[in-house]
């Protein structure tokens, strides 16, 4: 029950923060000034006919529900895998935000031996987005664009309980499931919200569905 009311909390947060006028959303950003505030979405439906993965007509679709849905959230940062996927996941946010999508790691780079290009296995973004995420100052937002080859590893480095055969995590916990894609959702409009607080040492992680549902 105090999962299910913590997501509603959030939920309708999300709804008030909507909509205040412009005036009075400084103020509600401010009683989360103690934290840092991290939305994870994963991309969309992928184009499979192409070599490059990039997303199809309904992932851009996605991408478009996602600007909307945190439109009125006060986004400090935005990040992205080193996969185009990820990065066009949460473009038109970041635009509609001002903000540049940092892209990690970066393309081109090296990584443990290996030239980080488009098509790198996602689980390569584990480290330096788990770094930078790590490092951002206090009362910042950020949007990550997340594969489900790493999203939940992420997570965990950042404190949130990877849960066992003995304390299992079930959907929409303040837990991940596992570190690597074998248990990820089937359902692309996934919304995470994550929040540390660094002073108290405490994570609290709500898990949302964001956009039309319809399928395809």
């Amino acid at each position: 029950m105090r999962i299910k009311n913590s997501a509603l909390k959030i939920f309708f947060l999300l709804l008030a923060i909507q909509a205040l006028p412009a005036s009075l959303q400084s103020a509600a950003q401010a009683a989360n000034s103690d934290v840092v505030t991290i939305y994870f979405v994963r991309h969309g439906e992928i184009e499979r006919t192409t070599g490059s993965a990039s997303l199809n007509e309904r992932g851009l679709e996605r991408a478009t529900d996602i600007a909307t849905t945190l439109e009125r959230v006060n986004l400090t940062h935005v990040f992205s895998s080193h996969t185009l996927r990820s990065r066009q996941a949460v473009e038109q946010a970041a635009r509609s935000h001002e903000l540049a999508v940092v892209e990690l790691p970066r393309l081109g780079s090296m990584f443990d031996g290996q030239e980080i290009q488009n098509l790198t296995p996602a689980v390569f973004a584990v480290q330096p987005l788990s770094e930078a995420l790590k490092d951002l100052p206090i009362g910042s937002t950020a949007l990550v664009g997340v594969n489900s080859d790493n999203v939940f590893a992420i997570m965990h480095n950042l404190g949130v309980q990877l849960g066992d055969s003995s304390n299992p995590c079930e959907l929409g916990s303040n837990c991940v499931p596992c570190l690597r894609n074998t248990c990820f959702p089937a359902e692309f409009d996934n919304l995470w919200i994550l929040r540390l607080n660094g002073q108290q040492g405490k994570t609290e992680l709500t898990w949302l569905r964001y956009g039309s549902q319809k399928k395809g």
